[in-house]
């Protein structure tokens, strides 16, 4: 696996890449399983198992790059913490029909087996995120240079903007994020205790946060505390970094931001992306798009007190320097949903029609949904075309006794995909320039 500061570490990302095809071989000479019939349960690891990464035409774990003939542009994609280019497999595919280049970069200790986030470090993602962010801007060349970022993967396109300020590099043209972990429960913070003692034999299990069935293809189930506290020490240094630009005056180069986030997220803490990024950014053209909860009458009153109110939000207060997007009921007796649009200064307030609304039982986005549309073939309501029968984790919808199944309890009850991605994808058209690929075409790595 990639380490950063290694003599042998690779320079660019082609030899990320070759090094990424050594560590495959070895993971599917070691870590795979042959059964008789491996239709019978859910593991990754078991070869033509319906977990099976490689059952599918795409390996989505890995590092790709799609160039379409005469593209106009590139950008950088980054997956979120424990999960892999698949993540962001839909926003890439709306880059690429607007002429860009794209490269899914998968981060280092992801992909593979869940005990390699157990010595990754937030320093492998970053120098790994430099040669991913180099690559691009290459394919750009005069075009536009974006970054996208799901979840960690967006504290990583920020941490990337920012160096490439502070060293006097080609600054990205526009930052995308997808739940950013911009703020992340301190509790995180306590790993580095579990650190001090995991390493002897017998509190080896001590470093493990989650241990699951490890069923599904592009996520890992299970979670070490290592991943968390490197999660964190990033969401330090990156707002360490903002204050800094601030008060040198440099975060007025800063490009615009385009964040989409739940209102409720127990992931990330939501208003993170509000407080610490928002609130420091100059007037640039920034836009912050709230997925709200479903405020239809009959359902507020199961809610927790502090979601039915937004308060907590700040929205109507103070000078803004950013537009405000927020997608919520059309009234409070409608499941249909709107856009009410602020601009910068806390304007007027402007209202969308979208066309979209709740679906039936659905109250609320989740931090792990917004990346995907619902017609996602695993983790979309499973109506669309391509929905993968052997494999729905997006529409399973079980009643019984608890404790009784392999599968994690939050994978029943956790919202996987993103009823309103329309709204994503018409945000993410209006920053890019009009074009079209034809859809078996360009290189692809």
């Amino acid at each position: 696996e990639f380490r950063a500061g290694r003599l042998d570490a690779p320079k660019n990302l082609d030899e990320y890449m070759a090094l990424e095809d050594r560590l495959f071989a070895e993971l599917h000479q070691k870590g795979y399983r042959k059964l008789p019939d491996p239709s019978k349960g859910f593991d990754r690891f078991v070869t033509k198992s319906p977990s099976d990464p490689d059952r599918r035409a795409i390996t989505w774990n890995r590092t790709r790059f799609t160039v379409p003939p005469h593209h106009h542009g590139a950008v950088l994609l980054l997956h979120g913490l424990s999960d892999s280019p698949y993540s962001l497999r839909s926003v890439g595919e709306v880059y690429l029909r607007h002429g860009f280049a794209v490269i899914w970069l998968r981060l280092p200790g992801h992909g593979t087996v869940p005990s390699a986030l157990t010595r990754t470090t937030w320093k492998d993602w970053t120098a790994a995120t430099q040669l991913g962010l180099a690559k691009a801007a290459k394919l750009a060349g005069d075009g536009p240079l974006h970054v996208a970022g799901y979840s960690n993967g967006g504290l990583l396109a920020l941490d990337a903007a920012m160096a490439a300020i502070r060293e006097g590099r080609r600054v990205p043209d526009r930052i995308v994020l997808l739940s950013p972990s911009i703020g992340i429960p301190s509790v995180a913070r306590l790993a580095k205790w579990v650190k001090l003692i995991d390493w002897l034999p017998p509190f080896r299990k001590a470093q493990w946060q989650e241990v699951h069935q490890e069923i599904d293809p592009h996520k890992y189930s299970s979670f070490p505390f290592n991943a968390s506290y490197q999660c964190w020490k990033g969401t330090r240094e990156v707002h360490q970094l903002l204050l800094g630009l601030r008060r040198s005056g440099r975060l007025l180069k800063m490009p615009p931001v385009l964040a989409f986030q739940s209102v409720t997220d127990s992931t990330v803490i939501a208003t993170a992306v509000k407080d610490r990024l928002f609130d420091l950014l100059p007037a640039n053209g920034s836009e912050l798009v709230l997925f709200d909860v479903n405020r239809k009458r009959s359902l507020l009153r199961f809610f927790s007190p502090k979601i039915v109110s937004l308060s907590r939000w700040g929205l109507g207060e103070g000078h803004r320097s950013y537009a405000v997007d927020l997608v919520t009921n059309a009234s409070p007796d409608a499941m249909e949903v709107v856009e009410r649009i602020q601009g910068p200064g806390g304007a007027t307030t402007v209202v969308r029609e979208t066309g979209l609304s709740w679906p039936p039982h659905v109250y609320s986005l989740s931090h792990v949904a917004l990346p995907f549309p619902p017609d996602d073939p695993i983790y979309g309501d499973g109506a669309g075309p391509d929905a993968d029968q052997a494999l729905p984790l997006g529409s399973l919808d079980l009643k019984g006794e608890s404790g009784q199944l392999q599968i994690p309890q939050s994978i029943l009850y956790r919202l996987r995909y993103n009823p309103f991605f329309a709204i994503v994808r018409r945000h993410l058209e209006a920053i890019l320039p009009a074009g079209e690929r034809a859809p078996e075409s360009g290189e692809a790595r």
